[in-house]
C-alpha cells in the first residue's frame, strides 16, 4: 500500500501521540474486516521487530504472513502516515493495523544505534583477529551456501560439468512431476535447491548456465499454460524468490560486457514472449548487473542502439545512464520511451520547458494524448504539466479541465483544477461525481467539507458500503442523528446472513452506536443476544461491547 494519512495530531512526537492511541481509533482508521484481520495478526506474534527510531519520528515493524512485510508509521507536520510494502491497494491494511496494535499495547523498543557504529565496531573487531581466528570464524559461522560458492568456483571444468548435468536432471524432474507442479511452494523449493548447488560456476560455465536460466523462464511458462503452478485454494501461484534474481544478477555480472548484453538480451527475449508476467522482476535485477566502468559503454550502446532494442532494455539502461547523457540523447531516447510510459513523456516535457520550449512541450503533450483519447489517464502529472503550460501561455483551460477529469478522475486532479479555476470548480465536481464519486467524497472531506460530503453520500449510491461506513465512524459526532440510523441499519442488514465478515460489521457497527447512543446500543445487543444466541462466534464477538 502506499503512504495514507491516518491521524492528525498536535503531539510533536510518536511515542506520546502512541501513548494516547486507542484501539478504537485504530479501528476507526480502517474497515472492520482489516481491523479484525490485523488484530488477529497481532495476537498471534506475527508483528515484531517495532521499533521507534531515536527522533520518534518514525516507527518500522515487520509482519509475517505469506511473506515478511514492512510497515512504516511516520509524522510529519502534524500528520500520522502509515505505508506498507504489501500489495494491497486500500487505504490502511492488516499489516499495519497489527503494528499499531503492537505499538498500543506492548513496549516499543527506541533504536538509538549511531548509523555504521555497528559495522566500525565489527570491521574493528575483525581488524585485531590473527588469520587463524578468522578463519575459524568463517568456518563456524558462515553459511551452507558459502561453502557451496567457494567448493564450486575451485572446481575443474570436470566437476563443473557434473555438478551442472546434475542439477539439469534434478529440474528437469522437478518440471515433469505433478504432484510438485500442484503445489508451488513445494516446487520453488525444489527448483532453488537445484539452483542454490550451481552458485560459483558462473566463471567456468557461463554459457550452460545462461541456457539453463532461459530454459527454467521458458519451462515455467509452459507449466502455467498446462495449468500447473497454481494453487487454487489458497489463491497462491509461483513467484521467483528473490534467491533466483540474485542467482542470475550473479551470474551477469561474472560476464564480460559484451557476454552481459548479450545475455540480456535473450533474457528479455525470453521474458518478452512468456504469456504472463511471472519473471517480470528480472528488469529489477539489470541495475545491479553493471559496474561503474560498465556505464560508459552501457551509454555508447544505448545511443546507438535504442531504436532498435527492445522497450525494456531500453527503458532499463535509460535509467542506468540517463546522467551520462546530454540533454539532446536524453530527448532523442526519451522520444522513443514517451509512448510507453506517461513517466517519459513528463520527463520530456519537463526537458523542453527547461529549454524555455514551453510550445514545443505542449505540443509533445497534446500528440500523447490524443493518441491515446479513449483510455483512462492514471499518471495525473500529464494533465498537470499540460493545464500548467496553458496557463504559462495565458490559454483557455477551462476544456482540457474538463477534459483532464474525465479521464484522470481523481481527487488531486480536481485539487489541481481548483487550484487553476476556483471560481467555476462546481462544475468539476459534478464531472467527478459521475466517474468517481469516492474521489469526490475524499476531496469534500479534506476541504471541510462535511455537509457536502454527507448529501453526496446520500444521493449518490455508487459509493461503496466501506467507505460509507468509514464515513459514518469519522465523523458520527458531526452527525449523530444520521450516524445512528446508518448504524443501526447496518446492523439489521448484516444480521440476515452468517459469517465472520457478517459478524464483523455487526460489532464495528455495535462499538460505533454506543459512542453515540449507550441506551440503544444496549438495547440492540440485548435483542441480539436474546435473538441469535445459536450463533456463539457472533455472542463472542459483542459480549466485549
Amino acid at each position: 500500500m502506499n503512504a495514507e494519512t491516518l491521524f492528525t495530531t498536535t503531539e510533536k512526537n510518536l511515542e506520546k501521540f502512541i501513548g494516547l492511541l486507542t484501539e478504537d481509533e485504530i479501528q476507526d482508521s480502517c474497515t472492520s474486516t482489516i481491523y479484525y484481520r490485523g488484530k488477529e495478526y497481532y495476537e498471534n506474534n506475527l508483528a515484531t521487530s517495532v521499533v521507534l527510531t531515536e527522533a520518534k519520528t518514525l516507527l518500522n515493524g515487520k509482519v509475517r504472513g505469506n511473506k515478511t512485510y514492512a510497515v512504516q508509521i511516520r509524522l510529519k507536520e502534524r500528520k500520522v502516515y502509515a505505508s506498507c510494502t504489501c500489495p494491497y491497494d486500500g487505504e490502511v491494511c492488516k499489516h499495519v493495523v497489527a503494528v499499531l496494535l503492537y505499538a498500543v499495547n506492548e513496549e516499543i523498543k527506541i533504536d538509538t544505534a549511531v548509523p555504521g557504529n555497528s559495522d566500525t565496531n565489527i570491521k574493528s573487531y575483525l581488524d585485531s583477529l590473527s588469520r587463524e581466528k578468522l578463519i575459524d570464524l568463517v568456518i563456524n559461522y558462515a553459511p551452507e551456501e558459502f561453502f557451496t560458492l567457494i567448493s564450486n568456483r575451485y572446481s575443474s571444468n570436470s566437476e563443473a560439468l557434473t555438478l551442472l548435468r546434475k542439477a539439469q536432471h534434478n529440474i528437469k524432474k522437478a518440471f515433469e512431476d505433478r504432484e510438485s507442479l500442484y503445489d508451488p511452494r513445494v516446487f520453488e523449493d525444489v527448483l532453488m535447491q537445484q539452483v542454490k548447488k550451481l552458485s560459483g560456476l558462473e566463471k567456468s560455465l557461463p554459457n550452460e548456465l545462461g541456457e539453463l536460466i532461459i530454459h527454467i523462464i521458458e519451462k515455467v511458462d509452459h507449466a502455467f499454460d498446462e495449468g500447473y503452478l497454481y494453487d487454487d485454494y489458497n489463491d497462491y501461484n509461483f513467484e521467483p524468490p528473490e534467491t533466483f534474481y540474485s542467482f542470475v544478477t550473479n551470474y551477469a555480472r561474472a560476464l564480460s560486457f559484451r557476454q552481459k548484453t548479450e545475455f540480456l538480451e535473450e533474457l528479455d527475449e525470453a521474458v518478452g514472449q512468456s504469456s504472463y508476467s511471472t519473471f517480470s522482476g528480472v528488469y529489477k535485477t539489470i541495475g545491479n548487473v553493471f559496474d561503474n566502468e560498465d556505464l560508459p559503454h552501457l551509454k555508447a550502446l544505448l545511443t546507438s542502439d535504442y531504436e532498435v532494442l527492445s522497450y525494456g532494455l531500453t527503458e532499463t539502461y535509460y535509467q542506468l545512464v540517463a546522467g551520462l547523457l546530454s540533454p539532446d540523447e536524453r530527448k532523442k531516447i526519451l522520444s522513443v520511451l514517451k509512448d510507453g510510459n506517461s513517466l517519459w513523456l513528463c520527463e520530456l516535457a519537463e526537458l523542453l520547458i527547461h529549454e524555455g520550449r514551453r510550445k514545443e512541450s505542449i505540443a509533445v503533450l497534446e500528440k500523447w494524448l490524443a493518441k491515446n483519447k479513449d483510455k483512462l489517464i492514471e499518471d495525473e502529472k500529464v494533465y498537470f504539466l499540460y493545464l500548467d503550460l496553458l496557463k504559462a501561455e495565458d490559454l483557455d483551460l477551462r476544456e482540457t479541465a474538463r477534459e483532464s477529469i474525465m479521464r484522470s478522475p481523481t481527487r488531486a486532479m480536481l485539487e489541481k483544477i481548483a487550484s487553476l479555476l476556483p471560481l467555476e470548480i462546481a462544475v468539476y465536481e459534478t464531472q467527478l461525481e459521475k466517474k468517481n464519486a469516492e474521489g469526490l467524497l475524499d476531496y469534500l472531506e479534506d476541504s471541510g467539507r462535511l455537509q457536502d460530503a454527507l448529501d453526496l453520500i446520500k444521493r449518490n449510491k455508487n459509493i461503496w458500503g466501506d467507505r460509507v461506513f468509514g464515513f459514518y465512524k469519522k465523523n458520527k459526532k458531526h452527525f449523530p442523528a444520521e450516524a445512528v440510523k446508518y448504524f443501526s441499519k447496518t446492523i439489521d442488514e448484516n444480521l440476515q446472513h452468517t459469517g465472520d465478515h457478517y459478524y464483523h460489521a455487526i460489532t464495528d457497527a455495535l462499538q460505533q452506536l454506543k459512542k453515540i447512543d449507550v441506551n440503544l446500543a444496549d438495547k440492540l445487543k440485548t435483542d441480539i443476544r436474546l435473538q441469535y444466541k445459536r450463533r456463539s462466534k457472533l455472542m463472542s464477538m459483542i459480549s466485549d461491547i
